[in-house]
């Protein structure tokens, strides 16, 4: 203090105690000591995540993501070349007319993997059959394929100068595949039927319907013939021919017809053809 006087720097009191005050706080709280460098693994914080061990090697995510991917795309090749996924026999239902053969050989799908398989594709190509009313196909994991069918059924059996057809409810022709007995037989001598062409009826319903009528009406006729001029007939066992055209009441027609076959047994008369084609102009001769 003495000093500071002579010196012109003498302190204010209250400096001097800051200073003491400070003096005294250093004292009670010591200041922690600093970690050297190279001091060892001991002593230092342990770290919340374990690093890789030093190989030699900069791993990152390139060195992973190329193998597995290698891997990948070797087992969907070999996935894809084996015959897991390969449609080998598609089932096929509901044929009685057209061979399961033939079925698979439209559909053409052998062979081929079945993500391939159009459905749509072989409906289209199937239903353009006249045999066939419908189809269905369905896909099952991982190959297996299942073709429906619903066929047309004839229910007539046309002998077309020579071509026998047979023809559904809806006047399609289709040729005939095999012998069915329960079938209305038709014969022309001379060509009547248009050539079927694709889903064209050939016959009208009306036509159809006469002559299941008059199957139903004459039971003891086996066979129909056609005439394009006179419609239907028989060849009646008395030996005449008789038409009652393609239209019209075919149960009233066959009661007139008998009505004249009456008359013409009574008769005598030699009759070669009998006609009810229409019921107010009928005729025999």
């Amino acid at each position: 203090m003495i000093g500071e006087r002579v010196f012109g720097r003498a302190r204010p009191r209250s400096e001097r105690l800051r200073r003491r005050r400070r003096a005294e706080a250093n004292q009670s709280f010591p200041r922690p000591r600093r970690l050297r460098k190279n001091a060892t693994r001991r002593n230092r914080p342990a770290s919340r995540h374990r690093a890789f061990p030093n190989l030699g090697l900069k791993l990152s995510a390139r060195w992973i993501t190329i193998p597995m991917l290698a891997i990948m795309s070797w087992m969907l090749m070999q996935t894809l070349n084996g015959p897991r996924l390969w449609v080998q026999k598609p089932d096929i239902i509901g044929t009685s007319i057209i061979s399961p053969s033939r079925i698979r050989s439209i559909a053409g799908i052998n062979g081929t993997y079945a993500f391939e398989v159009d459905p749509r594709a072989i409906v289209q190509q199937l239903q353009a059959l006249p045999e066939i009313a419908s189809a269905r196909v369905t896909i099952s994991w991982p190959n297996k394929v299942v073709i429906e069918i619903e066929e047309r059924q004839p229910i007539l059996e046309w002998n077309d100068a020579g071509t026998t057809w047979w023809i559904s409810a809806d006047g399609i022709a289709f040729l005939r595949r095999s012998v069915v007995h329960a079938l209305v037989q038709v014969q022309s001598l001379e060509r009547t039927l248009d050539y079927p062409r694709g889903l064209d009826p050939v016959l009208s319903p009306a036509m159809i319907a006469t002559a299941l009528a008059l199957q139903e009406n004459l039971e003891d006729q086996s066979l129909l013939f056609y005439d394009k001029d006179r419609g239907f007939g028989i060849r009646d066992s008395r030996g005449w021919m008789a038409y009652f055209g393609t239209d019209g009441n075919i149960e009233l027609k066959v009661k007139v017809y008998f009505e004249i076959v009456d008359y013409l047994e009574k008769s005598g008369y030699p009759a070669r053809m009998v006609s009810v084609e229409n019921l107010k102009a009928a005729f025999y001769r």
